[in-house]
């Protein structure tokens, strides 16, 4: 059975990037080299998360083997039997996967908000006050209100007509009064 790994941006909910495994029954995730899915992050161990498939279960087991766990809905977990579309995080604020067992197909701009229980990712709520206090700083800020004025000014210069003509310089022939010779 194919499984497929999506590390998912922990803000958006998207997809960044997609490892797909057919064949293998086993898979690692970790800083090693020798790991499926290599990361250069701090929180992940050299082998921090493996995944075996089970024959007699018919699944693939997920196995925490990293010094900061494996979370999944937001509680540690050592080993357990995966299902399609099962969100784990490396450590408790590591990096993001979905796992995918291809029974269905997760595009590139799929979202995971609305289709998993969205209690263990507090970090995608809003804070509208902070929110609206940052669109404030920034719109009253001296950079965008150089680039508002660039605009303003770029929209005018493309409503008026031009109002000179253009006229070219004069060739040196023209500008030394020679005139072409006439053969006999």
């Amino acid at each position: 059975m194919t499984l497929s790994l999506h590390l998912v941006d922990s803000t958006t909910g998207k997809i960044v990037q997609t490892w797909r495994f057919k064949g293998k029954d086993r898979v690692v995730i970790g800083r090693g080299f020798d790991s499926d899915i290599r990361l250069a992050d701090s929180s992940v161990s050299r082998l921090h998360v493996e995944f075996v498939f089970d024959q007699q279960r018919g699944g693939w087991i997920l196995r925490s083997l990293g010094r900061n766990g494996t979370h999944i809905e937001g509680e540690p977990v050592k080993e357990r039997l995966i299902g399609d579309r099962t969100v784990f995080r490396l450590g408790s604020s590591g990096p993001q996967f979905l796992a995918a067992l291809d029974q269905k197909t997760v595009g590139d701009q799929d979202t995971l908000i609305g289709e998993i229980d969205a209690g263990g990712l507090e970090c995608l709520v809003v804070n509208e006050q902070q929110k609206a206090e940052e669109v404030r700083q920034i719109v009253e800020g001296d950079r965008f209100q150089l680039l508002k004025e660039r605009a303003k000014l770029l929209r005018s210069l493309q409503k008026t007509p031009p109002t000179e003509e253009l006229s070219l310089p004069p060739s040196d022939a023209q500008a030394n009064n020679i005139q072409p010779k006439t053969l006999p």
